[in-house]
């Protein structure tokens, strides 16, 4: 029995010596309205109380807002929800131009309205685009924007408290007095930065006020004008083509005008498919060695079902060395999901990874996880958790001419890159190198050589992740037709025929 328990049933207990049993059970009854009363506080308290310590605890917690609080304490940043972008095609009938004039214009963030969901995307620009053809391609992000106002205290950092759980990651900006505050990490690495107007987002334990903002800077009584967008996230994305429509488009007087549905046709083409719910549960149960129900591990099989709760795990081996000893090696890694937004963007990320080692558990991790295998473990079972075993690859691109080499290096990057990057979030996963770059050759009308060089000696032509986590990073040695050993330099060497 919990100590806020025993509280309660004391209370019970002072209360039933000192009331007689004469005194009716009645809700009209003050004196057992007070009882009722007492001891239904009493047991809210101890609700409260239990609540509050099951949510400290990483084993326990349930809550989002808490395996947020607890996640940062670990050194993870959680992210908000990601909205959905894409382009919109608008093709104008001529005969819009001749009821309504001519030039037409679409003023900065006009709304574009989904006709079979309701969904609301913007038009990303902050510039005014001037309607005089038929056909235009305009980006969109889905998503509403938000504002709030709110009178400066005074205080040194004041705390102001959002209660939208939609906000759009890095979305939020912060002006006082036609001074744009910048947005911050921490006040103590930027003291007197930026003329000390700055703020920094964070989350909050209350699910009611979700986002805490704390600013730096403002005098009393100033307005602190608060901008941001809300955002669906996934449920902004689209697999098929919809039609949309606008109110927004403008004469040149700025007055809005009228259309019908043979005036302006507006669809989508392309993006919509990477919108985001922002970090989910399983990362930060991973994030803090967070989990869920009993299970008894004592052999391969259960060590395996029990980690294939962890969605944000990748297991590449689980082996016993002596069976006598029943000791399990553990290889086991975090998954790293890339963006491939941009070619730049996701060779950028990958090098990031590799270069810093963001797939292997860190040390609080493994010994989150192993406190957590600890607890279900049978008799003598026990277990050693250990990083990935990789295979490093590298290859070499040779091109006809320096036109072709120069054009189709980048988009041959992109494709290597994002093929690599797969590995780290599926271990079914297969690259078969061959047909991708002989396809692309194909599709492309382009010839050009190709050599793939490993690290460890294979003779599989098809790229898996079996033992060894493929990664493409080019800074091992080779041996050379001379029998010398040259150590690479690049991940992907492009080079032209003499």
């Amino acid at each position: 029995m919990s100590e806020t328990s025993k509280i309660t049933n004391n209370i019970r207990k002072i209360f039933s010596d000192f009331l007689s049993k004469n005194v009716p059970k009645k809700v009209t009854n003050i004196l057992w309205s007070l009882f009722n009363g007492t001891e239904a506080g009493m047991q809210h308290i101890e609700h409260k109380v239990d609540m509050m310590m099951r949510e400290r605890n990483m084993l326990t917690a349930q809550h989002k807002s808490s395996l947020r609080s607890l996640s940062a304490e670990n050194g993870f940043e959680p992210i908000l929800k990601i909205p959905a972008q894409g382009l919109l095609r608008i093709d104008i009938n001529q005969s819009l131009y001749n009821k309504a004039g001519h030039p037409l214009f679409l003023p900065p963030f006009a709304v574009f309205t989904c006709k079979s969901n309701g969904l609301k995307y913007y038009y990303n620009s902050d510039k005014v685009l001037r309607l005089v053809n038929n056909t235009y391609f305009v980006p969109v992000v889905e998503g509403t924007t938000q504002t709030q106002t709110i009178l400066g205290t005074g205080e040194y950092i004041q705390r102001i408290y959002l209660k939208s759980p939609d906000i759009a990651n890095n979305s939020i900006s912060i002006v006082v007095e036609n001074m744009v505050f910048t947005e911050v990490k921490s006040f103590f690495d930027n003291e007197s930065l930026n003329d000390n107007k700055q703020f920094i987002v964070k989350f909050s334990n209350n699910p009611q006020t979700p986002i805490i903002i704390y600013v730096k800077g403002v005098s009393v009584n100033q307005s602190i004008n608060i901008t941001y967008r809300d955002t669906l996230g996934t449920l902004g994305n689209m697999e098929i083509s919809e039609n949309f429509e606008t109110e927004d488009i403008i004469n040149s007087h700025g007055n809005q005008i009228d259309m019908s549905k043979s005036d302006i046709t507006i669809t989508n083409i392309s993006g919509f498919t990477l919108g985001s719910d922002g970090t989910d549960t399983n990362a930060f149960r991973a994030a803090i060695g967070y989990n869920h129900g009993n299970n008894i591990l004592f052999d391969n099989i259960s060590y395996r079902n029990f980690l294939s709760r962890f969605s944000t795990l990748v297991i590449q081996n689980i082996y016993v060395e002596d069976p006598d000893r029943n000791i399990h090696f553990i290889r086991v890694a975090k998954k790293q999901i890339l963006s491939e937004l941009s070619s730049e963007q996701i060779i950028a990320d990958y090098k990031n990874v590799v270069d810093n080692n963001a797939y292997n558990l860190s040390l609080s991790n493994k010994q989150d996880l192993s406190d957590i295998l600890h607890d279900q473990e049978f008799a003598l079972s026990s277990h050693v958790i250990l990083d990935l075993l990789v295979i490093k690859y590298a290859f070499q691109i040779k091109f006809e001419n320096l036109y072709d080499c120069d054009y189709h290096s980048p988009r041959l990057s992109q494709i290597i890159y994002s093929q690599f990057a797969k590995f780290f979030y599926d271990k079914n996963h297969f690259m078969d190198i061959d047909s991708i770059l002989n396809s692309y050759q194909m599709t492309n009308n382009i010839k050009f050589e190709y050599y793939v060089m490993t690290s460890e000696p294979t003779t599989d032509s098809i790229i898996r992740h079996t033992t060894h986590l493929p990664i493409l990073k080019g800074d091992f040695q080779i041996e050379s037709s001379m029998g010398e050993f040259v150590t690479l330099f690049s991940d992907i060497n492009f080079v032209i025929k003499n």
